[in-house]
């Protein structure tokens, strides 16, 4: 027996490109605004402020194991 709901659709795992081209056939293109934001409020709107996100959270994580 699913734990969801027989009224919810089925969601797949995974999709390929030619999948996901189709979902989003019919979406508006992003605006300026269509931007990640962490919780402190950081907009990660390029990727130099993407990686340099995720290299404060790997320095921020081997701290809280104890490796940095």
């Amino acid at each position: 027996m699913s734990q969801y709901p027989a009224c919810m659709s089925k969601v797949k795992a995974s999709y390929d490109r030619a999948e996901l081209a189709e979902l989003f056939a019919d979406a508006a293109p992003p605006t300026e605004d269509d931007v990640s934001v962490t919780n402190d409020g950081r907009r990660l709107d390029s990727a130099e402020a993407v990686i340099a996100f995720f290299e404060q959270v790997k320095a921020e994580r081997a701290e809280s194991l104890g490796a940095g």
